[in-house]
């Protein structure tokens, strides 16, 4: 279960350093904090 939250948290922090080159990511970046929620409820 940890390596999920922690897989979860790599991702947002991908997106996070994407996010300036590419708008699309912005929604995705939403899209993973929900999930993050999700997992941790």
């Amino acid at each position: 279960m940890k390596k999920m939250i922690f897989g979860a948290l790599a991702l947002v922090a991908i997106l996070v350093v994407l996010e300036p080159q590419y708008a699309w990511t912005g929604d995705m970046y939403g899209q993973a904090k929900e999930l993050i929620e999700v997992i941790n409820s």
